[in-house]
């Protein structure tokens, strides 16, 4: 067969990967669609040990879109807010990175992983760190998102507060 022909074996590749993308997107809306919500809502709770393992389980990039994203986002409140503060940041620094390689910097749902990781990283006494970070993210906000923005001033509070402060 000459170079660059299409063969079975190159057929079965991309139909497993087109599968593969498929599945994964499926995945992704079931999760979505099987989020109790807000997890600082008390109601939500009894619903989250069952979805949690799935969440923390799904590949980064194979969060194709933003409601399972938030899923995942609202994965990491429950674990901080019920004392599993270290896998909270395992997860949101997997998210974080993923999604900065996959979809950029400057995504809104970067931006969103980011602060979120620095949020966790100060509970967790990675008080430097998470300023610094929780900086770029706000630096990038203002920029992208502008400075009236929601997600800004929400960053912009989170930086003010002194938990956010490095330890002397």
């Amino acid at each position: 067969m000459s170079e660059g022909a299409v063969g079975p074996s190159r057929i079965r590749a991309s139909l497993r990967k087109a599968s593969s993308v498929s599945t994964a997107r499926h995945a992704s809306h079931l999760l979505a669609a099987a989020s109790p919500g807000n997890a600082s809502d008390p109601s939500t709770w009894p619903r989250w040990p069952g979805l949690l393992p799935h969440l923390l389980a799904i590949a980064p990039t194979d969060l194709t879109v933003a409601g399972p994203r938030m899923a995942a986002l609202e994965a990491r409140r429950f674990l901080a807010d019920h004392g599993e503060q270290p896998k909270a940041l395992a997860r949101l620094e997997e998210l974080h990175d993923a999604w900065a390689a996959h979809l950029g910097p400057d995504h809104q749902h970067t931006l969103w992983a980011g602060a979120h990781r620095a949020r966790v990283g100060a509970e967790t006494g990675h008080r430097e760190a998470a300023k610094r970070l929780l900086t770029e993210v706000y630096s990038r906000q203002r920029r992208v998102l502008g400075e009236g923005h929601p997600d800004t001033l929400s960053t912009a509070l989170l930086l003010a507060a002194p938990e956010q402060q490095p330890s002397q």
